[in-house]
């Protein structure tokens, strides 16, 4: 899987999720696609930045390196 279907995923868990279930889509997202991201050495930065999620950097990047 590559970045640009990454951000993909991730911007539409984020756009169909309620406000309240915003940062539980983005909590998911890292513990199912971490370690994928991990070990192929992907920015997580690139991740979001291509999702139009840039305020959710924190919250993806803490879930994916813990």
């Amino acid at each position: 899987m590559e970045i640009n279907e990454l951000s993909k995923i991730l911007s539409e868990n984020y756009s169909i999720a309620s406000n309240g279930d915003r940062v539980v889509q983005i909590h998911l997202f890292g513990v199912k696609y971490g370690k994928m991201i991990r070990e192929k050495r992907y920015s997580v930065k690139d991740i979001i930045d291509k999702s139009d999620l840039n305020e959710s950097y924190i919250n993806v990047n803490s879930t994916i390196n813990s």
